[in-house]
């Protein structure tokens, strides 16, 4: 059984702030579904503070929030996990987002100070009309990932979540998915394993 922080940017102020909800609505079901333990946090307590120093006590952060290429931010821009927060705590543990572009320099920096699996994209996250079906696919390696698949399972279980609902999706959706298929990055060793992360 693993400890997982899920941080959601919900504010009503904030685009998309349905859809951020629903990820993170969906991250808990999965959490009770596997039987792992979760720890929640919103605004007004998305903060560098109520995510970063919880850390030690989780193997995994999932985090839907708005972001850029340096890190994810809360409803009042500040910032949440960034290339300029003290990010220790992530060492030997998953980071796991469903924001814009922080694929890009916070996985990097994560990545330097010793985490161990990194998903994110590496531009702007597109949502469209459908938003279950963006939620779904964007959750799909979280599944996999607490369901006890390696790394390199839960990847593959995205991709190909993300091509079966490319099937069916209406056109404009569908080129959405595709781009944020094409622009999921997976990082970590392929066989690394929930129970991995410390």
């Amino acid at each position: 059984m693993a400890n997982v922080l899920i941080a959601c940017n919900n504010a009503d102020s904030v685009d998309l702030h349905n859809f951020l909800q629903s990820c993170a609505d969906l991250a808990r079901q999965q959490c009770v579904d596997f039987n792992h333990n979760y720890s929640f946090v919103e605004p007004p307590h998305l903060t560098e503070q109520e995510v970063i120093s919880p850390m030690p006590y989780h193997q995994i952060c999932l985090i839907a929030a708005h972001g850029d290429a340096d890190g994810v931010y809360n409803e009042n821009h500040e910032d949440v996990v960034t290339t300029r927060t003290i990010n220790y705590n992530f060492e030997g543990k998953g980071f796991y987002s469903v924001s814009c572009l922080c694929a890009q320099n916070l996985r990097i920096e994560l990545m330097r100070i010793g985490l161990k699996l990194f998903v994110g994209y590496n531009i702007p996250f597109c949502v469209g009309d459908d938003e279950d079906l963006f939620c779904e696919c964007a959750l799909e390696g979280f599944k996999s990932i607490l369901n006890g698949n390696s790394k390199k399972v839960a990847h593959k279980a995205m991709l190909d979540k993300y091509d079966e609902v490319i099937k069916t999706a209406s056109f404009e959706d569908k080129i959405k998915l595709l781009r944020n298929k094409e622009h999921l990055v997976f990082d970590g060793e392929d066989n690394l394993l929930l129970s991995d992360l410390i």
